[in-house]
């Protein structure tokens, strides 16, 4: 029985389906790792290591570190032209497979915030929203990309700025990942999967 909903999100189904993907990208996973690092020697940056990584919430709101290619400084400038383009192409999201083999997140999901722009997002958010999306949405993994991450992928939240950058899209962040869990299934997963096979192609994430 095939499932659907909230009950999808927790089903074998979505599970085979991220293990499935993440197998696929390993081999561009491996190949982006060889390209930048090899963009990378004699870099300023370079002893810093090629792995960023950075605490986000997960699931039911546990922290856990996710994983990217490094690819910018400590001013958060691109390190490179070739990290530059990982970052349009969203290559340095690839090492997060690793992520996904371990259980800590899936293919299609809510994309995990720092914890700081997760708690200012839950702080402009409508409360009733809020109660909604720690209802349906927090139990859930969460993933390497949703509707609205794809939908606003140049989106950067800055806790720094959080009424210009935060409160503006804090309600429509939660409706969406509300709308792709109570929506879920396998083949929404596989639209929305094309659909980032297409944004990558054309250097949108």
């Amino acid at each position: 029985m095939v499932s659907h909903g909230v009950k999808y999100a927790f089903s074998p189904e979505k599970k085979k389906f991220d293990l499935w993907i993440a197998q696929g990208l390993r081999p561009l996973a491996f190949g982006s790792r060889i390209v930048l690092a090899h963009s990378l020697r004699g870099h300023s940056e370079e002893d810093e290591g090629l792995i960023f990584r950075q605490t986000r919430i997960g699931t039911d709101g546990v922290p856990f570190t996710i994983y990217k290619l490094r690819t910018l400084d400590v001013n958060r400038e691109p390190l490179n032209k070739t990290a530059q383009h990982f970052r349009r192409y969203g290559l340095d999201e690839l090492a997060q497979i690793h992520n996904i083999k371990r259980g800590e997140m899936g293919v299609s999901g809510r994309r995990p915030l720092p914890v700081e722009d997760h708690e200012a997002v839950l702080d402009y958010a409508s409360s009733g929203l809020v109660d909604k999306w720690n209802r349906w949405v927090l139990p859930t993994r969460p993933g390497l990309f949703s509707t609205f991450s794809l939908r606003h992928h140049q989106q950067a939240f800055d806790v720094q700025r959080p009424q210009e950058t935060i409160a503006p899209w804090a309600d429509e962040l939660l409706e969406s990942d509300l709308k792709d869990v109570k929506e879920g299934s396998l083949g929404r997963d596989m639209r929305l999967a094309g659909q980032v096979l297409v944004a990558m192609t054309r250097g949108e994430l």
